[in-house]
């Protein structure tokens, strides 16, 4: 995640190409010619002791010999020189590096030296990397790549190549191309980051086949996707697929699992792949999950329908005000349905009048129009007016249109029509329909990042009294539990009553429910969900998510296992089967992160239409643990460690915690309680209202990348917040930007002192090394509270803002 050296890398102001070749076909050829015919605007460097020009461009014998010193170095020599180059481009100065080509056993050395000089590496065996914006073209690819608002981030040489010789074809054109080959140094999670702050990137893709570090990708990506699409590609969906990949022990619906948590959204195949640039790059608007399907036959109309339910998407109804509309327009011969078939004899007036009233309607979210070759409505000339239509009308930017001219050499001159106009097109009714799925599953997703879990109603005991008794069992070399032995223990963590009288019954209205814990060595423990039977594969008969859960995502793993037959296939479940599902798989959640010793855990549930859930079997499988237990997972969990508890000035006790996901309605409380002056001084603007995604944003954090401590109370038996502190790091978890908000009416307590004391320790012990706030100048208690606590303060009259800095070094210290 680390930040360091990319803007050398990736905004060059000046490249140094070493190995530059005169010959025709070398790889210093090509990046010559390349750097040259894109346009860039910065010194070329070529590096040659053979040459005193490459391609009309002054050559130098040697790095030593550069006038200047390069941002990125592009070596196109001999693997066997990499490391003794790179160690002259680090006493150079040099920061960055695109590495071409190299095998295995060179990787240890390259990395060593990039590191001895705080050198990022991009490869090796990287195509480099295209940024249209800069007339940037580093990479291997002789094909021009036009400006466009999708950033596209691949591991494949043979994948990247494909979808740019296919964009060329199409028009479509990328803000950033960047080949990550081998990502020895810098991989996915520190373009993601990058990305996400980008002006020019609104969508991002991916495709992958490995990953090195499970825990840095879904943080970067769960960050990244909250502001903009992310799409990915992976490969090795089967067993003999992840072999060839490198990755056959983690099965594929871990990978399901992980891209779903990181809100991000995942296509199967190479079409989908295409499908998905199209749509990111022209798809302008997405809020809603209805479709209106517009067609001029019934059977690509009838195409597009299996689709959308095979894909579990919904069809909009339209108002009755819509519907009268449209029976004013329309012949009496073509009833008003969806889908609405104008029949094969519709002009391109008639498109324009639906069109137009399903644009002007208020309800309307999505349309998909079709457009089969025919002989009274001209394929270009009605792509050319629907673009202008749609351009031109004032509600364009509230809809999203999506168009299918079917047929191929009729269609051609109207796809190219639609491109040019910025408005997804496609060749096919279903593949129209998926790239529609495609945005309906990641609005999905993002809906699902920022539910607001509820709180569990059975809280586990003796946490750590159950942690010993296992550790006392590992001691005494007992590696399995089952039986009443391990009842027992369950019991005291909230799982359902155990009826061991139902284990070998058979009953015909009752299902029994698997759910299996075993450790992945990508992703770490992972929890599998199936119905309980002679055979077991997870790949085919279980639904997988990642640790922590929470109800929320508890629900969505059951959700998942309903939908795709897993679970529950006989008869419909009743609402409290649910919940206490639900309920079970968080315990086990808590009990796996709580106990790292449990290396694979087995539960069989018995349910039937009379009687709640019950626990009918059970099995625990231990191995010796050492080390921080949250490191094995992939998704940092609640950082419990942190809790203290803190007496107030009055005598009072809070609970200093850091915040859940569940804390959304207390924190809408807490918040109704502040003052608009105190608000004011903490946002530097009015806000009337705060929002479920505001206060999801607040609330699920990702521990990894910042921190938020509130203080709890009791008031009337309830647990309420009454005060936040919140500190932000960045990337390269150096300085960290923090703010504090207490309760108006508490404001005596000590509490915002005590809570910006805690959130100062924390991050001096998280290796930060400054921590940095802004206040305004008439909030005299904030400054007057950091300048108490050692900051140093900085009043910029032209910004109206008051700068607080803190050095972290604890042998350091700075008052104003």
């Amino acid at each position: 995640m680390s930040q360091a050296g990319l803007e050398a890398l990736l905004k060059p102001t000046s490249i140094a190409v070493i190995g530059a070749s005169q010959k025709v076909g070398r790889a210093g050829h090509l990046i010559m010619k390349n750097l040259l015919a894109g346009g860039f605007s910065g010194a070329i460097l070529p590096v040659n002791p053979r040459y005193s020009a490459v391609c009309g461009v002054m050559a130098y014998a040697n790095i030593d010999t550069l006038p200047l010193i390069p941002d990125l170095a592009i070596l196109c020599t001999h693997a066997q020189r990499l490391a003794q180059i790179i160690d002259e481009l680090g006493k150079k100065g040099c920061r960055s590096c695109i590495i071409l080509s190299a095998s295995k056993e060179h990787f240890t050395a390259l990395l060593t030296q990039a590191s001895r000089w705080n050198m990022r590496l991009l490869g090796p065996n990287s195509l480099g990397l295209i940024a249209p914006y800069q007339g940037l073209n580093a990479s291997f690819s002789p094909v021009p790549v036009a400006r466009g608002n999708v950033a596209f981030i691949a591991q494949s040489t043979a994948v990247a190549n494909t979808i740019l010789d296919w964009a060329q074809q199409r028009n479509v054109g990328f803000s950033w191309f960047i080949a990550l080959g081998e990502g020895v140094d810098i991989d996915s999670d520190d373009l993601l980051d990058f990305l996400a702050r980008d002006t020019k990137t609104h969508a991002i893709l991916i495709a992958l086949e490995h990953l090195h570090d499970a825990r840095r990708f879904v943080s970067a990506s769960r960050s990244a996707s909250r502001n903009k699409p992310i799409v990915m590609f992976k490969s090795g969906r089967s067993r003999a697929a992840r072999r060839l990949v490198g990755n056959e022990e983690t099965f594929d619906g871990t990978w399901d699992a992980a891209i779903q948590r990181a809100g991000m959204l995942r296509v199967y195949d190479s079409h989908e792949l295409f499908s998905a640039v199209e749509s990111l790059s022209h798809m302008r608007h997405f809020n809603g999950e209805s479709l209106f399907i517009v067609s001029n036959g019934v059977a690509p109309a009838a195409l597009a329908l299996d689709v959308l339910e095979e894909r579990q998407g919904k069809l909009l109804t339209l108002s009755a005000e819509t519907l009268q509309r449209l029976q004013a327009c329309l012949p009496e011969n073509i009833p008003i349905t969806n889908p609405l078939d104008l029949k094969d004899d519709a002009t391109t007036q008639l498109y324009l009048d639906v069109i137009a009233i399903l644009l002007d309607s208020a309800e309307t979210e999505a349309i998909m129009v079709i457009h089969a070759p025919s002989a009274v409505s001209s394929a270009t000339d009605c792509a050319e007016k629907l673009s202008a239509l749609y351009n031109q009308h004032p509600r364009a930017k509230y809809k999203t249109l999506l168009t299918n001219w079917c047929g191929e050499f009729s269609s051609q001159g109207a796809r190219t029509i639609f491109s040019q106009a910025k408005i997804p097109t496609w060749r096919t009714p279903e593949g129209t329909v998926t790239a529609f799925m495609h945005r309906v599953a990641y609005y999905r997703n993002q809906k699902q990042l920022r539910e607001t879990p509820a709180r569990l109603a059975i809280q586990p005991l003796g946490r750590m009294e159950v942690r010993k008794y296992l550790q006392q069992q590992l001691n005494g070399n007992k590696t399995l539990l089952q039986g009443n032995e391990l009842i027992s223990l369950l019991h005291d963590y909230g799982f359902p009553h155990a009826d061991n009288s139902r284990k070998d019954r058979f009953e015909p209205n009752s299902q029994r429910v698997r759910i299996v814990v075993q450790h992945d060595p990508l992703f770490g423990p992972i929890i599998l969900l199936g119905e309980q039977g002679e055979m077991w594969h997870e790949d085919r008969q279980a639904v997988t998510a990642l640790f922590p859960l929470n109800m929320a995502l508890a629900n969505h793993l059951v959700t998942q296992g309903i939908l795709q037959n897993k679970i529950f296939r006989r008869w419909e479940v009743r609402p409290e089967h649910l919940y206490q599902l639900c309920q079970t798989l968080v315990q086990l959640s808590d009990l796996i992160i709580d106990c790292p010793e449990i290396n694979h855990c087995q539960i069989e549930l018995y349910v039937d239409k009379q009687h709640p859930l019950s626990l009918i079997d059970a099995q625990l499988t231990l191995k010796s643990f050492e080390g921080d237990s949250e490191d094995r997972l992939a998704i940092r969990p609640y950082p419990q460690k942190f809790e203290q508890w803190v007496e107030l000035n009055d005598g009072r006790r809070a609970l200093f915690r850091p915040i859940l996901p569940e804390d959304e309605p207390q924190l809408l409380a807490f918040i109704g309680k502040v003052t608009k002056e105190d608000l004011y001084y903490r946002y530097f603007s009015e806000i009337n209202e705060f929002t479920h995604d505001d206060l999801a944003t607040m609330t699920q954090i990702d521990y990894d990348r910042e921190m938020a401590f509130v203080a709890v109370i009791q008031e009337k038996g309830i647990d309420t917040i009454i005060g936040v502190t919140r500190a932000i790091s960045d990337s390269d978890n150096i300085d960290a930007e923090f703010s504090i908000l207490v309760r108006s009416d508490l404001k005596r307590l000590g509490l915002g002192k005590k809570l910006l004391e805690k959130m100062i320790t924390y991050t001096r012990d998280h290796g930060l090394q400054q921590l940095n706030g802004i206040t305004m100048p008439n909030n005299t208690g904030m400054i007057a509270l950091a300048k108490k606590l050692g900051f140093s303060c900085k009043n910029n009259v032209e910004d109206g803002i008051v700068s607080l800095r803190l050095p972290l070094d604890p042998h350091r210290n700075s008052h104003c």
